[in-house]
């Protein structure tokens, strides 16, 4: 289970936007749990928390939209 704190939230809701934004790259399950957990994160904030499956699944989404040292820098940062 992660935890997410407000910095890592924050963070985390900017990312998915961007990926979000770049729309070509996800497909419309992975746009919809990314939109759906967008929504979450704003609306609930920190202390967010996501199972394991979860958190890999937002892992494989920023990996996949942008530069793989990018999303290793937030899964680091978050975990």
């Amino acid at each position: 289970m992660v935890q997410l704190t407000e910095p890592h939230a924050e963070e985390l809701v900017q990312r998915l936007q961007l990926v979000l934004y770049r729309r070509a790259v996800l497909d419309e399950c992975d746009a919809s749990f990314a939109s759906d957990l967008v929504d979450r994160l704003v609306s609930a904030g920190p202390g967010t928390s996501l199972d394991v499956a979860q958190w890999a699944r937002v892992e494989r989404i920023l990996g996949r939209a942008g530069d793989p040292a990018e999303a290793d820098a937030l899964v680091e940062m978050v975990s």
